[in-house]
């Protein structure tokens, strides 16, 4: 069900659920990290700025300086 919900938004809305779930398991990870992880486990190939566009408006973050995403600001708070 996962990867149907991942090819069924990625022209829309980048599988922002998809996102969430990986997160959930790893709590943060580097874009670039993400994006690999993404061709290489499901085939998927996903621009930087799609998956920006996407979690602008969600409660995941992003650090624009480290290149990171978040399950949300507390996991980044703990980093430092």
């Amino acid at each position: 069900m996962f990867i149907w919900i991942l090819i069924t938004t990625i022209t829309s809305e980048l599988p922002l659920i998809s996102i969430k779930y990986l997160l959930s398991s790893f709590k943060k990870m580097d874009i670039v990290d993400f994006m690999s992880y993404m061709k290489e486990e499901y085939g998927v190939v996903i621009r930087k700025e799609k998956i920006l566009y996407c979690i602008q408006d969600s409660d995941l973050y992003y650090d624009p300086i480290m290149e990171k995403i978040y399950f949300d600001k507390e996991y980044y708070y703990e980093e430092f």
